[in-house]
């Protein structure tokens, strides 16, 4: 996609006089979790309201949704004999629609894309949904922890016999994420954080702040990921975090500096 997207952009530049990008950012893959419906419907939901997001459709002078040409959307308002045959939506159709069939199931869920447009301006519910969106944008799967646990166990059997150093790109990305899981897991159960109870778990929770010092020390990770990773919100909390582990004169966060430098040999 790399050289495609490159090859593309120099060859249509050139031949109508143009300069600069054509599509917006890398192009990204990620792994979606086959058995449960949720995740595919929010991933499909994502890509189908982009260009209401890039604001493309719905102002002065811009297509709708429906009239949008340049997205699967387009076809969701006429009958499924006129789809090109690389064109699949019945899966997704299904699952927003279970009780309607053919095309009246195709305007259902065309109706409730448009429903959503309105939904994402809104600073409540768009809030809500970034923070949804944010799981797909950030990671290289998207779906439940044991979705995530069996994938990361199959890269680790294929790549174990491979040095890091060896690597490049996104497989070096992966082996990261995939050792910086690992020890997010040992650092918690240290600490005694339960991962289960994270979300409930208060942002600046001491259980929290030290896993993330210690992933901070131990991984390339940044920390978006750790803030992620552990339901902290920003990037600052996680920055605030590692100074208020490496001053504290608490001495149960203490007591756990002292267990994982004498585990991991983290530099004091």
């Amino acid at each position: 996609m790399k050289w495609f997207q490159g090859t593309y952009t120099k060859r249509y530049n050139a031949q109508n006089k143009k300069w600069g990008h054509l599509f917006q950012g890398r192009y990204k893959s990620v792994v979606i979790d086959p058995e449960e419906a949720g995740y595919f419907r929010i991933a499909c939901d994502y890509v189908h309201l982009n260009p209401p997001r890039a604001h493309l459709t719905g102002g002065a002078g811009w297509p709708g949704l429906k009239d949008f040409k340049w997205s699967s959307s387009w076809y969701l308002g006429r009958p499924a004999r006129g789809d090109p045959p690389w064109l699949k939506l019945g899966r997704i159709v299904e699952e927003q629609t279970r009780r309607m069939h053919g095309h009246s199931a195709r305007k259902e869920y065309l109706r409730s894309l448009e429903e959503r447009v309105a939904e994402e301006g809104d600073p409540v519910d768009g809030a809500a949904r970034a923070e949804r969106y944010r799981h797909l944008q950030r990671g290289w799967c998207f779906g439940t922890d044991e979705f995530k646990t069996e994938l990361r166990d199959e890269l680790d059997a294929s790549l174990e016999k491979l040095n890091r150093e060896s690597m490049t790109g996104e497989p070096r990305r992966m082996h990261d994420e995939s050792e910086a899981v690992r020890l997010l897991r040992q650092a918690s159960a240290v600490v005694g954080l339960d991962l289960g109870e994270k979300e409930r778990l208060k942002k600046k929770d001491p259980r929290k702040e030290v896993v993330a010092w210690f992933l901070r020390k131990k991984t390339p990770m940044g920390l978006e990921w750790i803030a992620g990773e552990l339901e902290m919100g920003s990037r600052a909390n996680v920055s605030r975090a590692f100074r208020n582990v490496e001053d504290t004169k608490d001495v149960t966060v203490r007591k756990w500096k002292r267990e994982l430098q004498k585990m991991y040999g983290c530099a004091h």
